[in-house]
Order: C-alpha cells, then structure tokens, then sequence
C-alpha cells in the first residue's frame, strides 16, 4: 500500500527547514571598502627617509585618538595602518593604500605578503615598524592588525574604540578578547619591504597676516596634502590660495 502523499513529504520538508535554519544562523562574511581618515590625524610628527621609522612617528602621534574624532565608520584597524602609510610617505607598492580590498585584514595580509614583497618575520626579530596581524588558526582567518612600536608594545586602531599603545592582549573592540593570552588567536608579523625616502620639501609661504581680506599661497606642495592651523586652531586641508578672515599666525 502506498504511504499517504503527506508522509512523504515530510523529509522534504524536514531537509528544507534545516537549510534555512543553517542560512540564518551561519555568520555572514564581512567586506569592508578602505576609508581614508588621514586628514583627521594628528600631523604633529617629524618625517625621515626612513619609512619604518616614519610609520612608527605617525601611529605614535595619533595615540588616544578616538575614533569619533578620527571619523571612522567601520572596523577601521586596517584603515588606520592604510592611513600612517599615506602620511609616512611610503609607497603603494610597499602598502597599497590606494587598495580599497585592504581594509579587510585577510586581503592586506595577502596583497602584502603576495604583491607587495613584504615577509613575515618572527617575533624575536621584530622591530619598529613591522606590522602585526592577528591570526586564529582554527578558521584560518585574519581578525585585526596593527604597528609594532618598541620594547615590546604596539599601537593599534579599532582598541576600544580609540588609537591604543598598549604591551598586553589583543582585547579588541569593546574590550572583549580574542586570546592572544592563550595561543587562541596568534600575532604574525610582517616587515613590509620599506626602501627610501626622499622627504617632501617644506614648503614656502609667503602671506600676510596684518589684515583681514589679504590672500596668501603655499608652493611646493603639488602631489602632497598639507595642512595648516590658524592661531593653534584646528588643522585644515590646503586646497589653493587662502583669504584672511581674521589677522593671525598661520603655521
């Protein structure tokens, strides 16, 4: 005798529930599309020829920014290397910060290693500047990444939700860990192919600043960006020649 229609429907019916229950629970994969915040950062640092020392001088510059007043809208670990790098004058085929991909730690490890000549060096040869990935085996995925500064401490974007020098775990945002303090979640740094500088000439200014209404322009500054600061004021973006609105000190 022939099952009734319904009872044979119903591993069909079973097999369906169970294919939706696993699409609504499975953890969606997360892509991010570089943010360039650079003109938030503070710009009070002293560039080099070198380009490690020069990621080390930016990152250590921007230390308890947060990242309301850096003005990032996502994860922005990656972002804010992506940043020291652009303002530290190295090259995009050393850190490709023109690579929107790059925010995604994964992708920056991979174009680094795979494209841009960097190496992964171990932890005892470690020096200012390398790069810090934080890797867990157990899903083969790369969760965050910062700059290795010295004696032991790192400075990080995306650490409760400011710029972080710290010596202890990763404890990520909000303060939750990921396990570096148990082998969970492993540290790999990577040393990018850094070569030198030529450090941006200063530019010249010539202004005046008895009056409003007067006009002053900045030369030398084609390809770079510049900032300016009015009084000790807030740092604003050169774009072309500026007209006094008040007499002051611009630096």
């Amino acid at each position: 005798m022939k099952k009734p229609l319904r009872n044979r429907w119903v591993p069909a019916l079973f097999l369906i529930a169970v294919l939706m229950m696993t699409a609504i629970w499975q953890k969606p994969v997360q892509t991010y599309a570089y943010q360039t915040r650079s003109g938030n950062f503070n710009q009070k640092f002293t560039l080099t020829d070198k380009g490690d020392a020069n990621m080390q001088a930016v990152a250590k510059a921007q230390v308890n920014k947060t990242e309301g007043q850096l003005k990032y809208t996502e994860p922005w670990c990656a972002d804010f290397v992506l940043d020291c790098a652009r303002l530290a004058g190295v090259s995009t085929s050393v850190i490709d910060y023109e690579r929107k991909l790059n925010a995604n730690c994964g992708e920056f490890y991979r174009n680094l290693v795979n494209k841009c000549g960097a190496v992964v060096v171990d932890a005892s040869a470690r020096k200012a500047g390398d790069l810090v990935f934080y890797y867990r085996p157990a899903t083969k995925g790369y969760l965050h990444v910062g700059i290795y500064d010295k004696d032991g401490y790192f400075i990080e974007g995306n650490v409760s939700d400011k710029v972080t020098r710290f010596n202890g775990h990763y404890y990520g945002n909000k303060a939750k860990t990921i396990g570096t303090h148990n082998g969970t979640i492993q540290r790999v740094y990577v040393r990018p192919k850094y070569t030198g500088i030529t450090p941006t000439p200063v530019p010249s200014v010539a202004f005046s600043n008895t009056a409003t209404g007067k006009q002053f322009t900045i030369s030398g500054v084609s390809g770079t960006t510049l900032y300016y600061t009015l009084n000790g004021g807030n740092q604003m973006q050169y774009s072309g020649p500026i007209t006094l609105t008040k007499a002051g000190n611009y630096t």
